[in-house]
């Protein structure tokens, strides 16, 4: 998709693009040659990408790196503390009510 071949002639020039199934479309002597390899620009959108997300999220990387180990930890609700669920504490909302 980003990759562009172009027909180059015996004399270097171009006179049609092309591409590996379709190769019929140089003429005689003409060969199907890359002209820019997708690669590279692919290569470079994600670096952007990459750098943006990173300056975006710094401060929240930089939050989640200073915490402690034991902030990190997942710990058990003592059966005591929990709270029952009943069924007079789910709320029902109306079409009107979204």
């Amino acid at each position: 998709m980003f990759t562009t071949r172009s027909c180059v002639g015996g004399a270097g020039e171009i006179s049609a693009f092309c591409n590996n199934v379709h190769q019929q479309v140089c003429k005689q002597g003409e060969t199907c040659q890359v002209t820019s390899d997708g690669y590279y620009i692919i290569a470079l959108c994600c670096a952007v990408v990459g750098a943006a997300l990173f300056i975006l999220y710094e401060p929240t990387i930089k939050y989640l790196q200073a915490l402690s180990e034991d902030q990190w930890r997942i710990t058990a609700i003592k059966q005591e503390e929990a709270e029952p669920i009943s069924p007079t504490s789910v709320v029902t909302l109306t079409a009107a009510e979204y």
